[in-house]
């Protein structure tokens, strides 16, 4: 039986565009002891709703913001919350092979992982949706797999792999192991 956690995870993966499922996630975080990330994620689903300033607002300091009061107001709450996910983040024994993760209204979806790092993949999925991992290289990837990789990357839609790493050995292996998993290739020197 998977935990209430995974349960609310597997939700928040299968309905990527909704907010709500993910408010509910930061209800049970604050009651379980996470309030920070709960918060995080109330921010960032209310920040979501204005696209055509938060592109532009990363690149601004908060100093030199003249946005509307509602957008000042959630910018201001966003800034210190951020820097806390970060903090947290640092503490973590993965942070080091997280740098290149991309984060979505408070967890992480995707990340850039060597494939001796997949163990890593396996302790975000435990707390976020993780739903692309991108190899800069895969050799001797079968090794790095763990036991039951889909019980234990259970978001895992698409793995990409990097063309200069390329070779046919263990393709379908991998295949194997991951089913319903999308796997393509990248050319690491152009993305």
């Amino acid at each position: 039986m998977e935990s209430e956690r995974i349960q609310l995870l597997r939700t928040i993966a299968e309905n990527p565009g909704d907010d709500r499922p993910r408010l509910i996630m930061a209800d049970w975080l604050e009651e379980n002891g996470e309030p920070e990330h709960a918060e995080l994620i109330r921010v960032q689903c209310e920040l979501a709703k204005y696209p055509q300033y938060v592109e532009w607002l990363r690149q601004m300091p908060l100093s030199q913001w003249r946005g509307g009061r509602d957008e000042h107001e959630l910018m201001c709450r966003l800034d210190p919350l951020i820097r806390r996910e970060r903090e947290l983040l640092k503490a973590m024994p993965w942070s080091d092979a997280c740098e290149y993760s991309t984060m979505d209204r408070g967890f992480i979806v995707s990340t850039v992982l060597e494939s001796e790092e997949m163990r890593i993949a396996v302790l975000l999925s435990r707390g976020h949706p993780l739903h692309t991992i991108r190899l800069t290289d895969w050799q001797g990837i079968e090794r790095s797999l763990p036991p039951k990789p889909r019980e234990a990357l259970p978001f895992l839609k698409r793995l990409e792999l990097s063309e200069y790493a390329y070779t046919n050995a263990g393709f379908d292996e991998l295949s194997r192991h991951l089913p319903g998993v999308t796997i393509s290739y990248y050319n690491m020197w152009i993305s």
